[in-house]
């Protein structure tokens, strides 16, 4: 069983996740404009999904309220500076380390949603070139997180 401060109980609920859009682009205008809606990794609340996880692809997923860490394998290395997230609206801006292997230094969005009692994630933005352009990514859709949705095509990531 993974290590996590995460619990179901936390989960906001499928009608929150589609008010996102509006919601988002709104949290998104306030806190660019300096407001601290949804608070950042300075906040006082800390990230839900804080833990560690192993992901369905066989790659370690650590996740504090200042980096998301993924084991150093070929296949999933990478380490993500988070600047921004959303405990309400269940998504993040990270910028990729410079020592990354793919898109050093630009910025990502991670969303995430808790289905059938498991929790998954999706890199929605992965190489947008600043914090706002992460942030303005829109949300996959994660009506069925376990099959498709993440980029269209590809299934979320499962976390245990």
């Amino acid at each position: 069983m993974a290590e996590t401060h995460f619990a179901a109980e936390n989960y906001t609920g499928q009608a929150s996740r589609r008010r996102v859009g509006l919601i988002g682009s709104i949290v998104l205008a306030m806190t660019l404009a300096g407001c601290g809606v949804g608070e950042s990794s300075s906040g006082t609340d800390p990230l839900v999904i804080d833990g560690t996880y192993n992901d369905n692809f066989g790659c370690v997923q650590t996740i504090t309220s200042s980096t998301w860490t993924t084991s150093t394998s070929s296949s999933c290395g990478g380490i993500f500076h988070i600047a921004f997230y959303s405990n309400e609206f269940e998504y993040l801006a990270a910028q990729n380390d410079p020592s990354n292997s793919f898109d050093a230094s630009l910025w990502s969005r991670f969303d995430w949603v808790t289905a059938q009692g498991h929790l998954y994630y999706c890199q929605t933005a992965f190489s947008a070139a600043t914090e706002a352009a992460a942030l303005a990514t829109a949300r996959s859709d994660d009506s069925d997180p376990g099959a498709s949705g993440c980029g269209g095509a590809f299934e979320w990531t499962q976390l245990n």
